[in-house]
């Protein structure tokens, strides 16, 4: 029901495999924690293998995780000349996302973002509302770690906008320096409006 909870249960190693079900509010994200030092992850969202992360169902706008404080955010480089990671990042196993809010910042290359490693990703992001990232919602294989690598992903009733910081992407489906890697997708009642670039698919 807060964003300390909220940390805790996504990086505690015991909690791979579980569901994460938020209270209605708004979960501010920040690089640092009081008194404490820096975050894991500097303060992104990085599901464990089989985690998911549900808000209200049918109430995508009563759960929003913000990383938007350009100062107190979380810090997106991922290093090793991979540019920055988004605010929620899954790709381990069977990941979802559902019901929820991003509201992210010019630093988050999306507000949910597929390119973690580990077990076959098979990921679903449902009834997700993302805006004010550099994309929306960006499905990708990246990098060294993801040659030869397969994301099958379900996108279904998700609404993307406001994503205008650099090239600003509703949604983006990309193979990046990731030789033999594959998406496989299923799309539904997606709405993706107001961004610089509505849909882009690039290898």
């Amino acid at each position: 029901s807060n964003v300390e909870q909220l940390y805790d249960a996504v990086n505690a190693s015991a909690n791979a495999g579980a569901t994460i079900v938020l209270a209605p509010g708004r979960y501010v994200l920040t690089k640092v924690k009081p008194g404490v030092g820096m975050r894991p992850n500097n303060g992104r969202l990085e599901l464990q293998t089989d985690m998911s992360i549900f808000g209200v169902t049918g109430h995508p706008e009563d759960v929003i995780i913000d990383s938007s404080d350009p100062v107190n955010g979380p810090s997106f480089a991922l290093g090793g000349g991979l540019g920055n990671g988004g605010t929620i990042r899954i790709g381990r196993g069977r990941n979802s996302v559902e019901w929820l809010t991003v509201i992210g910042g010019s630093n988050s290359a999306a507000g949910v973002q597929t390119d973690l490693v580990g077990a076959p990703a098979v990921l679903r992001v449902a009834h997700v509302v993302s805006r004010g990232s550099v994309r929306g919602i960006d499905v990708r294989n990246l990098g060294p770690a993801g040659i030869g690598r397969s994301v099958v992903i379900d996108l279904d009733d998700n609404e993307v906008f406001e994503n205008t910081a650099m090239n600003g992407q509703g949604f983006r489906f990309v193979n990046s320096s990731a030789d033999g890697a594959s998406i496989v997708a299923s799309l539904h009642n997606n709405r993706s409006h107001d961004n610089n670039q509505g849909f882009l698919i690039s290898n």
